[in-house]
């Protein structure tokens, strides 16, 4: 990592970032890149802990979909609450396949909430 030379010159946004950051020495910029990783895992650690990294993703679909069709905000909240109360569709764990249990093949084997 550096901070000096190179791109932290010439884009403004790389300049700016490290303007926020306070133009933290190289050092201090790895160690703020490891922590910004570290939070990531215990993000995605909690994610499949509790909800699920899909159920999320999923969310964020929906709001990409709402935002592009131009919904409102009732429009939104309605279509989150409709689809809040519709059954989430989940395939067995890989790690349980790799136990030896049979593998689904089709839509119909596949479990729902």
């Amino acid at each position: 990592m550096g901070t000096v030379g190179g791109l932290t010159v010439l884009h403004p946004l790389a300049k700016r970032t490290l303007e926020v950051l306070g133009n933290p020495s190289a050092r201090e910029l790895m160690s703020i890149i490891a922590s910004v990783g570290l939070a990531q895992n215990f993000a995605a650690v909690r994610s499949l802990v509790t909800t699920g990294i899909q159920q999320g993703h999923m969310k964020l679909h929906l709001l990409n979909i709402l935002n592009h069709l131009g919904a409102n905000e009732t429009e939104t909240t309605a279509a989150q609450t409709f689809l809040k109360k519709k059954p989430f569709p989940t395939l067995p764990s890989p790690f349980f396949w790799r136990a030896g249990a049979k593998r689904p093949k089709y839509r119909k084997e596949w479990s729902w909430r």
